[in-house]
């Protein structure tokens, strides 16, 4: 029997038993997720619900644990929106934007609402997912950051059965941050891929963010136009980066 994180307030009286429901839990409580059920029994049944710890943490520790580098890199610990270097109106907009989706996150969530960074390098694409990354585990939702290229290895590693289960970790996590898309393969292989993927978290009303260099139809090339479209009927809004690479001229790393 599986069992949510559930809040204990103001529980029922179980019926003919005298004792609350939650006389009848063993809860601990998660620092970031809040109480949670380690074991429920029912009708004198021990059922043994998160053993393990808090299921939100294990859900994104089962998933990054599949994948390297799915956290934030040392190189962008230091991002946040207040150190976003801005010099245009551009990249103002482009800040506002990701602050604003940052700030709505859980309307975001409750309609599967992701967001599509695409543009040149060095402009800032990964700084302003950091900050939202940041601002999103704050509000104590899970986050996920992997590379395109990581995502296909690790797919492709696994057999049918195995990889099922995998992709349903990976559609559970609130935030998917899908990094470096375009420097993976291209094939169809790789479209069915990444679709599945897409296609499992917009079933499961989950926003994903993706970040590329390349421009809308390059985006499309490799991820299919399956994937693609997913993305935008959730309303993800794409932001485009197309002014120069500020790390020649400040000696900071927004990529």
């Amino acid at each position: 029997m599986s069992l949510s994180p559930l809040d204990v307030s103001g529980v029922q009286t179980k019926p003919g038993s005298g004792r609350t429901l939650a006389d009848l839990r063993d809860m601990e409580v998660c620092d970031v997720h809040g109480p949670y059920v380690v074991r429920q029994t029912i009708d004198g049944t021990v059922y043994a619900a998160n053993p393990g710890g808090c299921p939100h943490c294990l859900s994104t520790k089962r998933a990054a644990g599949l994948l390297s580098a799915s956290n934030i890199p040392a190189r962008f610990a230091h991002c946040d929106f207040d150190n976003y270097l801005t010099e245009s109106d551009k990249q103002r907009l482009v800040l506002d934007a990701c602050r604003t989706y940052a700030a709505d996150f859980e309307s975001n969530l409750a309609a599967g609402r992701g967001l599509i960074l695409l543009g040149n390098p060095g402009t800032g694409k990964n700084h302003l997912a950091t900050a939202i990354c940041k601002a999103v585990r704050a509000s104590k939702r899970t986050v996920l950051r992997v590379k395109a290229s990581e995502f296909l290895d690790a797919y492709w590693g696994k057999d049918f059965k195995e990889r099922e289960a995998w992709m349903q970790e990976l559609a559970a996590v609130h935030l998917l941050i899908l990094d470096e898309v375009g420097r993976s393969s291209s094939t169809a292989n790789a479209q069915n891929a990444f679709f599945r993927l897409i296609d499992a978290r917009y079933e499961a009303v989950r926003p994903t963010m993706v970040l590329s260099n390349l421009d809308r139809q390059g985006v499309i090339d490799v991820m299919s136009e399956a994937a693609y479209d997913r993305l935008r009927e959730a309303g993800a809004c794409r932001l485009t980066f197309d002014w120069q690479s500020l790390r020649a001229s400040v000696g900071v790393e927004q990529s």
